[in-house]
């Protein structure tokens, strides 16, 4: 029998099946500005409570299986977690403070350029641009798919120093999709159990906030908290601000001592120099 005959066979790659997956994640479900401008159209409401966008309070950093992960928040196991962290001085309770609850809104959108139905989360800050502008009676419902208004997100710059400007087009425009494909906003935070929680506080901390509330989480090494970036975290950007700026300072006093040390040097080297030739003119003298 030969080698190929011996070989087990392998098992086919379902094509049908990586074409689907690709459909729901792989062509990013969730809208990421490129820099410069980015035209798109918010869509009108998923459900029938007649509200386009969803508020949503999470906790971001936690890490379950490895990934970064988001849980509904704010999430009592997780706020007694940062509290007792607090309380207690732990060097990992800056780490901590990252996993307070922020809210973010999202909303559906009709991305321009690729023509796909695509979800777009913001900060309170463009919540309010949009807002004001479906209240200005020349706007008005700007989601309409048949008179609405497309949206210019321009997007300046990189990592901390990123700026978005968002703004109404003036002209009217329609936007043709299949209403099936809106995504469900209510669902886009998966929830967790309690158990599942407490694993994810114990993956990401090596310690948990176990069921007695007696216990006090121990102190372990301050390890560097993985982050998003996203892009609308706001303390964890003023973090890493103050972290940046410390660095600074850090450096600034290196250079000043060794400046002060070269003078030093310098200065000793001169006296030592004045010293000698001193006693050389001494010993002319006393010859003389």
């Amino acid at each position: 029998m030969s080698k190929k005959e011996k070989r087990k066979k392998a098992n086919k790659t379902n094509m049908d099946l990586i074409e689907q997956k690709l459909a729901e994640v792989g062509s990013g479900t969730f809208f990421k500005a490129k820099e410069g401008k980015n035209k798109v159209r918010i869509l009108p409401p998923w459900n029938d409570e007649g509200l386009f966008y969803h508020e949503q309070v999470y906790h971001y950093g936690l890490k379950h299986d490895g990934k970064n992960v988001t849980v509904a928040g704010p999430n009592p196991i997780v706020m007694k977690f940062i509290k007792k962290m607090e309380e207690q001085g732990s060097e990992d309770a800056k780490a901590a403070k990252k996993l307070q609850p922020k809210t973010k809104y999202y909303v559906n959108i009709l991305e321009r350029t690729s023509n796909k139905v695509m979800i777009w989360g913001f900060s309170r800050k463009v919540l309010g641009t949009i807002l004001s502008a479906m209240a200005d009676p020349d706007y008005g419902d700007i989601t309409d798919l048949e008179e609405g208004y497309d949206v210019t997100i321009e997007r300046a710059g990189t990592g901390l120093d990123t700026k978005y400007e968002v703004r109404v087009r003036p002209k009217q425009s329609e936007a043709e999709i299949d209403l099936d494909k809106l995504h469900m906003l209510d669902e886009i935070v998966e929830d967790f159990s309690d158990k599942e929680v407490k694993s994810m506080l114990k993956e990401t901390f090596e310690e948990a906030d176990d069921d007695d509330d007696d216990d006090e989480p121990k102190k372990k090494k301050k390890r560097k908290d993985d982050d998003d970036d996203d892009d609308d975290d706001d303390d964890g950007e003023e973090d890493d601000d103050d972290e940046e700026e410390e660095e600074d300072d850090d450096d600034e006093e290196d250079e000043k001592s060794k400046k002060k040390k070269k003078k030093k040097a310098k200065s000793s080297k001169k006296s030592s120099k004045k010293s000698k030739k001193d006693k050389k003119k001494k010993k002319k003298k006393g010859r003389k």
